[in-house]
């Protein structure tokens, strides 16, 4: 979980992202022009692109030798792919926990290979005998690249990766020793959801190691049955005359009405760790104000997956956030599903229709 801080000024990053916008549409656009007229000449026989296309079929059907598979080529080419997988094995054991330059190395392998797939594909694999078929061959060959560049990315992004969990434990005493205890108001917003669901839920923030909290059921159907279940729960009941601007108008009604130093916002069919509070306090502190937020672990019962014949079982799906954050954290950046707001924060414009985008 990280921390960004909020500011007034909001403009220009808008008006920043817009201009960015223009300009990939503009390239887009003059890639895709460009290439229907390059598939319009070579449907027409226009002279120069199809000796470039004739030229480039006539390579298809002679790669260089170092480009065939190795069942083709001779088996010495399987001596590359085994050395390298002898050189993963290694770093393995050198270094069973991932480190810096385990990494550089296992990445670097895996671009080497990479590089050497693409070589392949592009130079030993296209049909481009005619116009037809070098359409429908280029055209896959191109969706491939997408789909391989996306992931050739995320091999880039996985160098700079940082984890927080030790610094969590370490900075997490802060709260436990009582030096920094700030109040803290759980903040639930409902729309429709079951009984059962947030009954659960308000049981799961009740749960928590935190004695200065403060729970609100925020209810936008304004249910008398959810404001019974607050009242049996224990917890504080909250609706508003209205449905506008959905769930960030019910948490700005709420807002308005607590007074708590630190805001957490759960979904309401979502449970928080016993230590949640205790875990996440201690980053504001010391600041005026800011905004956090944390990555989700899904449940589900599966009937495949019977517990020594006894029944459905809970099984863990962990979030795709889990698997990157350490690598958002490592660029700088943050994704999350709870937020943890505190509410000190300077006030936001006006206008947008965001999650909590104005504070009172």
């Amino acid at each position: 979980m990280t921390i960004s801080h909020l500011s007034e000024g909001l403009s220009s990053p808008q008006s920043k992202q817009v201009s960015r916008l223009q300009i990939a549409t503009v390239v887009m656009l003059g890639t895709v022009l460009m290439a229907g007229a390059i598939v319009a000449g070579w449907f027409v026989g226009q002279g120069t692109i199809t000796r470039i296309f004739a030229q480039l079929n006539l390579l298809q059907h002679n790669p260089p030798l170092w480009l065939e598979v190795p069942m083709v080529a001779g088996y010495y080419l399987l001596f590359p792919a085994i050395a390298l997988f002898v050189i993963v094995l290694l770093v393995m054991q050198v270094s069973p926990q991932p480190r810096r330059g385990s990494r550089i190395v296992v990445v670097g392998i895996l671009l080497f290979l990479t590089i050497r797939y693409v070589c392949w594909r592009s130079l030993a694999t296209l049909n481009l005998d005619s116009p037809r078929n070098g359409v429908l061959s280029l055209g896959l060959f191109g969706l491939e690249m997408v789909m391989l560049f996306s992931s050739t990315l995320q091999l880039f992004l996985m160098l700079n990766v940082r984890d927080r969990r030790p610094e969590a434990d370490r900075y997490a005493s802060m709260v436990l020793d009582g030096s920094f205890v700030p109040t803290v108001d759980v903040l639930i917003p409902t729309y429709n959801e079951p009984l059962f669901i947030l009954r659960r839920t308000v049981m799961g923030c009740q749960a928590m190691d935190y004695p200065h909290k403060t729970i609100y059921l925020l209810d936008d159907t304004r249910r008398p049955e959810v404001r019974e279940l607050a009242a049996e729960l224990g917890c504080k009941y909250r609706t508003r005359p209205d449905n506008r601007h959905a769930k960030a108008g019910n948490l700005n009604h709420a807002i308005a009405q607590t007074a708590g130093e630190l805001i957490v916002v759960f979904d309401a069919d979502f449970v928080p760790t016993k230590n949640f509070s205790d875990s996440h306090s201690w980053l504001f502190s010391g600041s005026t104000g800011g905004i956090g937020a944390d990555a989700p672990e899904f449940l589900q019962c599966r009937s495949d997956r019977p517990q020594f014949g006894v029944g459905k079982h809970p099984h863990s799906r962990r979030g795709s956030v889990l698997s990157t954050d350490p690598t958002d954290s490592g660029w700088g950046g943050q994704c999350g599903v709870f937020w943890h707001i505190l509410c000190g924060a300077p006030q936001c414009p006006t206008g947008s229709r965001g999650l909590c985008h104005r504070f009172p």
